[in-house]
Parts: structure tokens; C-alpha cells; sequence
């Protein structure tokens, strides 16, 4: 028990003094965080949902053939179609 409590205040406490010190800095550099993993989290899965027919097709391919190859190139020219189009 007295490891796991000098793992608490080795690694918690510093981080506890940080905000009380300077409440403002640390609520700041809090919400920059949050907005930036938000702004990650929301176009990754953008991008996951934009790129899913052309995965679809690749894995249908790769099931049929057994290439990872021509998957791979269906992948590859379903997603430029789609890039295409969008514009």
C-alpha cells in the first residue's frame, strides 16, 4: 500500500499544485487540449466514413480474389473517385 501511495503523490500532487497555483494557465492549456483531441476524434472519423465505400470494395475484392494487391488498387482508385467527386 505505501508504494501505490507514493506513486499518488509522486505523480498527482505536482499536477494538484499546478492548478491551484495558476488556475487560469492550467484551465487554458486544459481546454486547448480537449479542443484538439475533439478537432482530431471528429476528422478522423470524418475520414473514416468519407474512405468506408472504398474499404467495403477492397475487402469485397481481397474476399474474392485473396490479393491484397488489387484490393489495395481498388482502395486506391474508389478513394481518388471519391475525392473527385466531392469537388
Amino acid at each position: 500500500m505505501i508504494p501505490m501511495l507514493a506513486s499518488l503523490m509522486i505523480f498527482v500532487l505536482p499536477a494538484l499544485a499546478l492548478s491551484f497555483t495558476m488556475p487560469l494557465l492550467s484551465e487554458f492549456l486544459m481546454l486547448l487540449a480537449f479542443l484538439a483531441a475533439g478537432f482530431l476524434l471528429i476528422t478522423i472519423i470524418g475520414a473514416l466514413i468519407f474512405l468506408l465505400p472504398a474499404a467495403i470494395l477492397a475487402v469485397v475484392v481481397w474476399f474474392l480474389t485473396g490479393s491484397a494487391f488489387r484490393a489495395g488498387v481498388v482502395f486506391l482508385v474508389i478513394a481518388v473517385f471519391s475525392v473527385l467527386k466531392k469537388r
